[in-house]
């Protein structure tokens, strides 16, 4: 659920802007950082629901059994933090969660697209990251 949430629309929308960008030639690398900046937010508001169930989720096994939210699955969970905290427990965590989202989205752009360029630097990268 987070990597479909928050993946698809930073990869979507970062494509959407830099395509748009491209029309009237190649974008600088200060539009393409900025253009990644907000992608990598609107990812990180859109995942952050998932971040909380994928927090609290993993973490129930080490607290104590009657403080543990009992999620079944994502999906229960979702009902549950929405019926417990309503529409506003999606948005805890919200401000960290999206800095981090810009920031590592920044750093994926800045790091990846001048090695999707050259295909060999490419296969260097993820040979040195495996």
């Amino acid at each position: 659920m987070r990597q479909m949430s928050y993946s698809l629309v930073r990869l979507g929308s970062y494509e959407e802007m830099k395509s748009r960008l491209s029309k009237d030639g190649p974008p600088s690398t200060l539009r393409l950082i900025l253009a990644a900046s907000l992608a990598g937010g609107l990812g990180g508001i859109a995942g952050n629901p998932a971040d909380i169930l994928l927090v609290r989720m993993t973490s129930d096994s080490v607290r104590p059994p009657e403080k543990r939210f009992g999620y079944r699955n994502a999906v229960t969970g979702l009902v549950s933090l929405i019926k417990e905290e309503g529409v506003q427990g999606l948005a805890r965590g919200l401000g960290p969660n999206t800095v981090r989202a810009v920031l590592m989205n920044v750093r994926d752009i800045v790091t990846l697209s001048p090695c999707a360029i050259s295909s060999p630097c490419y296969y260097q990268a993820s040979q040195v990251a495996s």
